[in-house]
């Protein structure tokens, strides 16, 4: 631990040496010892009355504590879990700060901690934790730390005693890394799983950075996948290409081939949307809102709509599948 991470002592007069512990210290120190995993920050080991030459000394290679990170000790010496990585980090980032939002766990690292599809595989031993901040808050670059940011932080969700993210704002965060190549599946899992809601995919996508805005729409198609096939709806082909005569109309969400029905997750006024009713399809528009909100309805509007079809020119259109 370097000597710059604890206050100078100024020269002064002469006074008898002081004894580490005192009587209360000791129970000070258990308490501690007892939270948290053992990890403390510099601030609470001077508020329990350790002295920084104390703190400097105990950690130095071979003692009885571990320096974790700037600032963050833990009272053992060691190998650190992966429970005690983490409470570093919320310590690092200002876990300590009165009168301010706590930080969370977030990206893999509260997903490792959900469950979620192969978050706990993906995040590998050694590497940084990731944690959410308040916007404003500094928090100094370190190797073991990766930072996100939000204007206003959500209510997290308390897990292995620790403070995370909710399961779809974690995901976000993962996909925001720009070196993550397995963002979108990342988000896709979560918004299946038990820890996320079509509602919640919504709420985001008013939010969301248009780096993460197609994962976010590809989870709000998942959905409508499994809400048709719960509602016994055949299967359509989806994100169909569809072509008349040779003439490109639009990417549809869902293709009815042979009864000229299309599902359009979105704006009935899309360009495509028009395009596509135009040509003389069935068009059910429906927005990710309605979705979550309305799925039996649209439900029924498909099912009418297949119900009274063919519709338009069907057998003069052709279809290529994405997906």
């Amino acid at each position: 631990m370097s000597a710059s991470e604890f206050p100078e002592e100024h020269p002064g007069p002469a006074r008898a040496p002081r004894e580490w512990p005192s009587p209360v210290q000791p129970f000070r120190l258990e308490r501690l010892a007892e939270q948290h995993c053992g990890v403390v920050s510099l601030v609470q080991l001077l508020a329990a009355g350790v002295p920084p030459e104390a703190v400097r000394a105990r950690c130095v290679s071979g003692g009885p504590w571990r320096q974790l990170l700037p600032g963050v000790v833990l009272l053992g010496c060691r190998e650190p879990t992966d429970d005690q990585h983490s409470w570093a980090a919320l310590r690092f980032a200002g876990g300590d700060c009165p009168g301010s939002p706590d930080p969370m766990l977030t990206g893999l690292s509260a997903l490792a901690r959900y469950g979620v599809g192969d978050a706990r595989q993906r995040r590998w031993p050694g590497g940084p934790v990731d944690i959410l901040v308040p916007a404003a808050r500094p928090v100094p670059d370190d190797a073991g730390v990766r930072v996100h940011r939000a204007a206003r932080l959500p209510r997290p969700v308390v897990l292995d005693g620790l403070p995370c993210a909710p399961a779809l704002r974690a995901a976000l965060d993962a996909a925001s890394v720009p070196e993550c190549r397995y963002g979108a599946a990342l988000v896709r899992a979560t918004a299946a799983s038990r820890w996320c809601t079509p509602r919640d995919v919504v709420e985001e996508l008013h939010t969301a950075a248009p780096a993460v805005r197609p994962a976010l729409l590809a989870a709000v198609a998942d959905d409508a996948r499994r809400m048709l096939r719960a509602a016994g709806v055949p299967d359509p082909g989806w994100e169909a290409e569809l072509r008349l005569d040779g003439r490109e109309l639009a990417v549809a969400s869902a293709y009815w081939e042979g009864r000229g029905v299309v599902l359009w997750i979105g704006s009935a006024a899309d360009r495509g949307a028009r395009s596509l009713a135009g040509a003389g399809l069935a068009v059910c528009a429906a927005g990710p809102g309605r979705l979550a909100e309305e799925p039996y309805r649209v439900v029924r509007d498909v099912l009418r709509a297949l119900r009274d079809g063919p519709h338009g020119p069907y057998d003069r259109v052709e279809i290529r599948l994405r997906c």
